[in-house]
């Protein structure tokens, strides 16, 4: 399948050593005993959501100041996760599977609340005052690659897996 994303940049020795030790000692305990049977390239959709906002924060008791800017927010479409994007995202074609065929995204009107949701809370936090956003903003969808390591069958509905960037890019929260 054709889809706008990032580029592969991780070698697939470096995340087999990874999934080989299934990413740590909490994956150690939760995988005891299942070895890992499959390990694949496949795209994970994200959406990048531009908000402007303005805010009204008080400077002095006395005396307020009307802020304003804009903040782009990373929202994974699987689980829902929101970071904020410092870096530039390359995008270019690229050509692959998608992780389960998109079953389980979310919605885009889904992603755009929980971006405002995290971004009303970066922004209280920071100008001490509670953000309008304005009203039109251009949601976009992008892949990013993961090396998907499947411990157990992956036709199973039991099967286990563990997602490994492959683009070399990692977000935040």
């Amino acid at each position: 399948m054709e889809m706008v994303g990032t580029s592969v940049c991780v070698r697939e020795d470096q995340i087999r050593r990874k999934a080989a030790g299934k990413g740590g000692l909490l994956g150690k305990l939760l995988l005891f005993g299942t070895p890992l049977t499959l390990l694949r390239l496949e795209y994970l959709k994200y959406y990048r959501v531009p908000l402007g906002y303005e805010v009204s924060t008080r400077v002095f008791p006395a005396r307020r100041k009307e802020l304003s800017g804009s903040l782009e927010v990373i929202v994974e479409a699987m689980t829902g996760k929101c970071a904020m994007n410092n870096a530039s995202v390359a995008l270019q074609t690229v050509t692959g599977l998608r992780f389960m065929d998109g079953r389980y995204d979310l919605k885009e009107e889904e992603a755009l609340q929980l971006a405002k949701n995290f971004a009303v809370r970066v922004v209280t936090r920071l100008a001490k005052g509670v953000p309008r956003f304005h009203e039109r903003c251009a949601v976009e969808a992008f892949y990013r690659p993961h090396y998907i390591a499947y411990y157990g069958n992956p036709e199973d509905k039991n099967c286990r897996y563990l997602p490994f960037e492959a683009d070399g890019q990692t977000f935040k929260r």
